[in-house]
């Protein structure tokens, strides 16, 4: 167009001395500048709208010169080579092709683009935007054939202490179910031998060892809560060996970078109180959803969350492992199930089953986003992270719109 435009400019100023005094050849003139100035050097390839607007304007130029009397009377006749070929054909006819072609290749383009999202579309990609990948945490999560579970990981210490940290696992397995036996001959409180198993169980597994470590500080607590009704000696060995635990998981890096972690917490009762509402609520919901949540995740969670019950017994480290995880929990739902924001996805238009699972999947993310949004204040100042409240609330917004 740039080319056509200086061939019409050309043209017009060899009639220059046949313009009429009303400025019509002027005009011409005028136009043919305006569209080689605008369509001059590089166009602005990376910017579509801004170039084909250009050309547009282009082609509305080129119009006005077709429609303009003195160009009709004396120049539109005139014959000229068409580009890139040895065809002769007039001026006018050769300005209307390129309008014409103009504006129809750009038509054209603009039809085959999809349609802009929509706005549950558009908060679907802020949504996925928002959320992070999972953290260290005693807890992570993901999907497997379709349903949440637990990913367990494995305890990993320093190649040059596992001899030792094997022989430590042995032996606190060793002492536990000792413990364990003794409290189930002497018929001690239930709950007291069914925590010893639990700690043996963990051991065994040799994995998540920032989870047993929190298990241990939980273990303490119950211990010192059956201290005045223990015999003397095994009160001692069950502290004994709690401190063992304690120096077991020491041994281990990513329990230790937890706990540095977690030293930096900050909250207040309210938090613990809105934390343990908001997870039992959570983790209530996850049972009902045996379709896509393994029995595991609310069973797990329940265990962490049992930890903050109370605020008063709640430390740093219980605080923030709750939080870690109901975080790392929810990061895996809304990234399996969060497209559901933009409306009924694909897979449901294959058939019931889909159909059903992305039901039950917004059962699922619903849940998950009001926990989000009620763990946000305390998760701000424990964790230091500000998506889980922006995206429950796009999503619980969106959901509800539907």
């Amino acid at each position: 167009m740039r080319q056509l435009a200086n061939l019409v400019g050309n043209e017009v100023m060899k009639s220059m001395a046949r313009w009429p005094s009303t400025g019509e050849g002027r005009a011409v003139k005028a136009l043919t500048e305006a569209i080689t100035r605008r369509l001059d050097g590089q166009q602005p390839t990376g910017d579509l709208d801004r170039a084909f607007h250009s050309l547009l304007q282009s082609a509305s130029d080129f119009q006005k010169i077709l429609d303009n009397p003195y160009f009709k009377a004396s120049l539109a006749l005139t014959t000229v080579k068409k580009a890139n070929s040895r065809e002769i054909e007039t001026m006018g006819a050769v300005v209307e092709l390129a309008i014409d072609e103009t504006r129809s290749y750009i038509k054209t383009y603009l039809d085959a683009l999809p349609p802009p999202p929509t706005p549950a579309e558009n908060a679907a990609i802020e949504v996925a935007e928002l959320v992070p990948d999972q953290k260290m945490g005693p807890l992570r999560f993901a999907l497997v054939d379709g349903v949440v579970r637990v990913e367990h990981q494995p305890a990993s210490p320093a190649s040059r202490d596992l001899q030792n940290v094997n022989a430590a696992r042995q032996e606190l397995i060793a002492q536990g179910r000792a413990g364990a036996e003794y409290l189930r001959s002497a018929n001690f409180d239930l709950r007291l031998t069914e925590e010893v198993l639990a700690i043996v169980t963990r051991l065994d597994g040799a994995h998540d060892v920032i989870a047993l470590g929190v298990a241990a500080i939980t273990f303490q607590q119950v211990v010192d809560s059956f201290k005045d009704e223990l015999p003397n000696i095994w009160s001692a060995k069950l502290q004994g060996f709690s401190l063992g635990l304690s120096m077991f998981v020491a041994q281990f890096p990513e329990w230790m970078r937890f706990a540095e972690n977690a030293a930096d917490a900050e909250y207040s009762t309210d938090d613990v109180n809105r934390l343990y509402v908001a997870g039992h609520k959570l983790t209530e919901q996850l049972k009902s959803e045996g379709q896509l949540v393994d029995p595991e995740v609310p069973r797990s969670l329940a265990f962490l969350l049992e930890s903050v019950r109370d605020p008063r017994r709640a430390v740093k480290r219980t605080v923030f492992a709750a939080i870690r995880s109901i975080e790392n929990l929810i990061s895996v739902v809304v990234k399996a199930f969060g497209s559901i924001v933009s409306g009924i996805t694909e897979g449901a238009k294959k058939g019931v089953s889909s159909a059903t699972t992305v039901i039950v999947g917004s059962s699922l993310l619903y849940a998950a986003a009001n926990a989000a949004v009620h763990i946000d204040p305390a998760a701000g100042r424990v964790l230091r992270t500000s998506w889980l409240g922006k995206a429950g609330k796009l999503i619980l917004d969106n959901m509800k719109a539907d």
